[in-house]
């Protein structure tokens, strides 16, 4: 009776932590915009989402590691393109206007502007993400009483907050910085093109100095981290594979693709924004799904996975911009 009771605490608790991430009512993610956010895409509906499609249909991740399923195919859902990679990002003017060049652009046209415009929505969605994450696990933590989460999860929240104090508004005062001077002097990226599409889109922000649990555990949570920005962009033929990074953390960033050949070892370690073609999806064995979840779950004890070459397809020779 005591375990039946236990768990229906739990589950209330959980509920009450997802309706109040749920209520967030973010203005737009420019900080000279008052207007309310729109359900913004990540990722570009015609530009990625509908070249990794089937019926305009792809597949993404559920993970609730509160509630875990007995099939491994439960931590997955079906997702039409207009649903997917959605989050409280710009206004709708902005949602627009400012991101028109990047959901329309031709890949022989790509250039500074296009990239920083695409690192800067990735970096948006990240935020959004951390906000109602620690939204959530702020209510769980203090509604739950140490009955149900861990010191990973607590830890999780800690650096969470400080990157929403210190870094986020770091990294947007030089996006907008660079965004109002029309310099773009202070961006660099390296772009490899890929002869196939490869089944997957996502995006997200990595810090390019944790390559491994070592670097995790030499880290200063409350130092300001260094940031690079991280899209998978599907086309009918080929996918590009986009760093962008500020030229001060360009050592560490370069670094980071040396130590990273391997697209899934970057993809499913990493990304908080991953969506996959079912076709691909469905190739992949049940332990190949149980390594992504493991990797991609959040608040677990912080470790790279390895993965078998799942794209085959190596990073080499990138286009600087």
């Amino acid at each position: 009776m005591c375990s039946v009771r236990a768990e229906h605490k739990k589950r209330q608790i959980i509920d009450k932590a997802n309706r109040r991430a749920k209520k967030l009512r973010p203005k737009c993610f420019f900080s000279s915009c008052s207007e309310l956010a729109i359900n913004s895409h990540s990722q570009s509906v015609g530009r990625s989402l509908k070249n990794i499609s089937v019926d305009d249909k792809v597949i993404g991740l559920s993970i609730d590691p509160f509630r875990p399923p007995e099939d491994v195919d439960d931590w997955f859902k079906e997702i039409g393109i207009r649903q997917a990679s959605l989050f409280k990002g710009f206004c709708w003017k902005h949602d627009s206007e400012f991101f028109r060049s990047v959901d329309d652009f031709e890949m022989a046209d790509m250039d500074k502007v296009t990239l920083a415009k695409l690192a800067f929505r990735t970096f948006a969605m990240a935020v959004r993400i951390k906000q109602q994450e620690s939204c959530r696990m702020s209510t769980v933590i203090k509604e739950s009483e140490g009955i149900f989460y861990t010191d990973d999860l607590y830890y999780h929240n800690v650096g969470q907050r400080v990157f929403l104090k210190k870094d986020f508004p770091y990294y947007l005062s030089k996006f907008e910085k660079m965004f109002n001077s029309d310099n773009y002097d202070d961006v660099e990226s390296a772009v490899f093109l890929l002869n196939r599409n490869i089944g997957i889109s996502c995006s997200t922000v990595i810090d390019p100095t944790l390559i491994s649990p070592k670097n995790l555990y030499d880290h200063d949570i409350v130092d300001l981290q260094p940031a690079m920005f991280f899209t998978v962009l599907p086309d009918f033929a080929e996918t590009t594979v986009i760093f962008t990074y500020f030229i001060n953390d360009k050592q560490a960033a370069l670094n980071f693709i040396g130590e990273h050949d391997k697209l899934e070892d970057i993809v499913f370690n990493h990304c908080e924004d991953v969506l996959f073609n079912p076709h691909f999806f469905h190739s992949l064995t049940d332990s190949q799904k149980r390594k992504i979840v493991k990797a991609l779950a959040p608040w677990i004890v912080w470790g790279k996975v390895q993965f078998p070459d799942l794209f085959k397809v190596n990073l080499t020779s990138p286009n600087y911009y």
